[in-house]
């Protein structure tokens, strides 16, 4: 498929046809990377956005607790490296 440069502004623009908008998501305003593939031409990827987190501070602080009970409780380490050095 060919498209056109065109002029925006201070910069040159390239103009994506609908058709293969649908590779970027759909959305005209999505952000891209673009990278120059070594044998010429460009390669255009959709930029992934993380999720934004969804939970609070207090269920990531009980996530952690819980975390800590799952824990096996053993000897410390540090205590059996000085032990050993006895």
């Amino acid at each position: 498929m060919q498209t056109q440069l065109g002029k925006w502004g201070n910069s040159t623009g390239l103009r994506i046809p609908a058709e293969m908008l649908v590779h970027l998501g759909g959305d005209k305003n999505a952000r891209v990377e673009i990278s120059p593939l070594p044998e010429g031409g460009l390669l255009i990827r959709p930029v992934v956005q993380a999720q934004p987190c969804s939970k609070t501070p207090a269920e990531w602080a009980e996530q952690l607790r819980a975390l800590q009970r799952s824990m096996p409780v053993g000897h410390s380490v540090v205590r059996q490296m000085r032990d050993e050095e006895l």
